[in-house]
């Protein structure tokens, strides 16, 4: 500022006292400052504008499920923890099962909780293992799974006493879950841009305004155009893979933000600069509430109040300053030069076989939280709802969902960028084509037509076209649902596009592959096998051909909306040698009944009836029609050549072979939807119970899509190393 005014300086120091000159300057500067851009003002505007402070109430909220096995549910509360819904018991339920003798019939995951959470307060949200962390979590944002018997009573609040439901949630928070689930072929910009495209009723510029206020919050600026990364492709580091994860929640500007596990996977200083920073925002007038980790003592001492858990029930919430008085009050006081929360977290920690000195331990930490302040936090909540303001209803119409023809445009190109960044697996998908099209050249080069040896090799040749490409286009997408299932259930639970948007743009984005790989199989087969050569003859095999690639892509769709699980969708269809998979139910039957194994005559009537539903059958006949005709084995007369057509008992004809593929197609292809829509409903609030759910990582997946594959794999891993 000071060599800005140097130069009026130089001139006035002569006739004027330099305390005069300096005085005038700083005031002329600071009135320029002041004044507003009018060019700016919509930017500012968007930046500035004061969201609603948000105040948070939960009371007597109650969880517990069926303990229908207890060994089991031991196991997976030692490996899940808390997410998973294993939750040790509390001391009622274990001084019930030991007065019985038998097992508690019921697991108590939470018991009568209730509490509070300002605006400008960071919360840490701490306990061990198993204390129900991230199951109140998933009661706040109203995205709670409960199991069929399950006892769930929750009433959460904010304000003036407005229910928060997950719709409102949707609009007013952001849930920022422990794994960073980002698509690894964006950029952190990218993904932040999305998201608020999603989510944000507002002009581009507010929205682009918004995007570049969270890259400045959260320090992003050094990677914004960095790809994300996996493990084959190195991309952004963990810390700024965790703020681009936290930045896709809060781009909206969300009072009420909880954050799961914020600090996990990451070093100190990492932990503690993401910790500060989300201090800030609170500051700023957020409410937030967070899990962290075992946190250093410079973490804890960035949290405003502190919120401790055991066993589902509460032992301390309050200021954090007072935390030292309130344990040292009870006859637990926290040691000098300590962790403060280790000792929290060994003093709350349950041991595997307590003994009754360890019960009684626990349970005082109880009863001195119900004494000691349950009721102060009871009473001060309709105090607390009285005074405050209900919320703007204006303000929260920018962040309803977006329309339908939006959401396709932001989905597909999102998937073109990935289509386009991809290269591997189009590279993987090119190379398959062409290797298998040299084979087949080098196996069945330049067949006759009328030779009773060559007709045979054309006829194999026909059958191993259609099985090849048939499976090839089912492995393809194979996995395009299962590996994405944590992404989209994520952002389906945020409110950013519905089941139908989605579905169509991974449909439309496999269109180039369906089109240009039977194009250049068919160009390097036809001719050099000597198929008949003619434009009529070439352009019905190519149709044919790519049916065939249409049916199986769409089977291959609704195979993978069937199934969430990997190994399932494995089982479904033959895969490589290597791979251990149950017999494949759906696709070998319709190898089998194709009618060239086994003519479909000789079929048992019973079973006759699969040959119409297998598209190998179809696609068979339209081939045998368009290179055999009857007339050329009429004029070459030889019983030992009859025509291939008649042999094989193909009589529906090409048209109707044609017309049945494709209804048949895009049946598979609707029904694919309702399976993707109804195992959305069925597993999206059991998908967001659990913490321990990561997508599929490609170095513990070997790929369906045959040997070819799995070496492409191998060898870019090698390479990257």
């Amino acid at each position: 500022f000071f060599f800005q005014a140097e130069d009026g300086i130089r001139d006035s120091v002569a006739s004027r006292g330099l305390g005069d000159v300096y005085k005038r300057q700083i005031y002329q500067h600071c009135k320029m400052a002041q004044e507003p851009d009018p060019r700016k003002e919509s930017e500012r505007s968007a930046l500035e504008e004061k969201p609603d402070e948000i105040t948070l109430y939960w009371e007597h909220l109650n969880f517990s499920v069926p303990n229908k096995d207890k060994s089991k549910s031991s196991g997976s509360a030692s490996q899940g923890g808390d997410a998973k819904g294993a939750i040790q018991g509390s001391a009622q339920d274990k001084s019930s099962s030991e007065a019985s003798g038998q097992p508690a019939q019921v697991k108590t995951v939470l018991t009568n909780l209730t509490g509070i959470a300002r605006p400008k307060e960071i919360i840490g949200l701490l306990g061990p293992s198993g204390a129900g962390k991230t199951v109140l979590l998933n009661v706040f944002s109203d995205r709670l799974y409960a199991p069929a018997g399950a006892v769930y009573e929750r009433k959460v609040t904010i304000n003036n006493g407005q229910e928060l439901t997950r719709d409102l949630f949707g609009k007013i928070g952001a849930y920022v879950m422990q794994d960073d689930v980002l698509l690894e072929t964006l950029t952190p910009k990218e993904c932040l841009t999305f998201s608020a495209n999603m989510r944000l009723q507002c002009s581009q510029k507010e929205k682009d305004a918004k995007v570049q206020k969270v890259i400045s919050s959260l320090k992003l600026e050094n990677c914004i155009n960095t790809l994300v990364g996996n493990v084959l492709k190195k991309g952004i580091s963990g810390g700024e893979r965790k703020r681009t994860s936290i930045g896709v929640e809060i781009v909206t500007d969300p009072s009420l933000i909880i954050l799961d596990e914020l600090t996990s996977g990451l070093d100190s200083f990492t932990a503690w600069t993401i910790v500060k920073v989300m201090r800030d925002i609170a500051h700023s007038g957020k409410t937030i509430m967070c899990i962290v980790h075992q946190p250093s003592t410079d973490i804890f001492n960035l949290f405003d109040r502190i919120y401790l858990l055991a066993a589902g029930q509460e032992v301390y919430q309050g200021k954090k300053d007072d935390l030292y008085g309130y344990f040292e009050k009870i006859g637990k006081p926290i040691p000098q030069y300590t962790n403060p929360a280790d000792q929290l977290i060994k003093l709350m920690h349950a041991k595997e076989n307590p003994t009754k000195e360890d019960t009684e331990d626990q349970n005082k930490l109880f009863q001195s939280y119900n004494v000691e302040l349950r009721g102060q936090i009871e009473a001060s909540i309709p105090a607390e709802k009285e005074k405050a303001l209900p919320l703007n209803n204006e303000r929260l119409e920018k962040y309803r969902a977006s329309n339908f023809v939006l959401q396709f445009k932001e989905l597909m190109l999102r998937s073109f960028r990935n289509l386009v960044r991809n290269t591997t697996f189009t590279r993987v998908r090119v190379g398959q084509i062409v290797i298998l099209g040299i084979l087949l050249d080098i196996l069945f080069w330049n067949k006759s037509t009328y030779n009773e040896g060559d007709v045979r090799d054309k006829n194999g040749a026909f059958f191993f076209i259609c099985t090849a490409q048939f499976m090839l286009a089912i492995q393809s997408v194979l996995l395009t649902f299962p590996l994405e299932r944590g992404l989209f259930l994520r952002e389906q639970a945020n409110r950013m596009y519905g089941v139908l948007p989605y579905y169509l743009t991974k449909s439309f984005v496999e269109l180039p592959y369906q089109l240009v790989m039977p194009f250049l199989f068919s160009l390097i087969i036809y001719w050099a096998i000597n198929f008949r050569n003619d434009a009529e003859s070439y352009f019905l095999f190519l149709a044919a051909l790519l049916l065939l690639v249409f049916f199986g892509n769409s089977l291959g769709t609704l195979v993978s909306s069937m199934f969430s699980n990997v190994r399932a969708a494995f089982a479904v269809v033959p895969v490589s040698s290597n791979q251990q998979s149950f017999p494949q139910v759906i696709v070998l039957p319709l190898m089998l009944f194709a009618g060239y194994m086994s003519n479909v005559n000789s079929i048992v009537f019973w079973l006759r009836w699969l040959q119409y539903i297998s598209p190998i059958r179809y696609t068979l006949e339209i081939f045998f029609r368009t290179e055999y005709r009857e007339i050329d084995f009429i004029t070459n007369n030889s019983p030992l050549n009859p025509y291939p057509v008649t042999a094989y008992n193909y009589t529906i004809g090409s048209g109707y072979c044609f017309l049945i593929m494709a209804l048949i197609a895009v049946g598979t292809r609707v029904l694919a939807y309702f399976f993707l829509k109804l195992q959305t409903l069925n597993t999206q609030s059991a998908y967001l119970n659990s913490n321990s759910h990561n997508p599929v990582s490609y170095t513990h997946l070997t790929l369906p899509t045959s040997d070819l594959v799995q070496i492409s794999v191998v060898a870019v891993s090698l390479k990257k190393k």
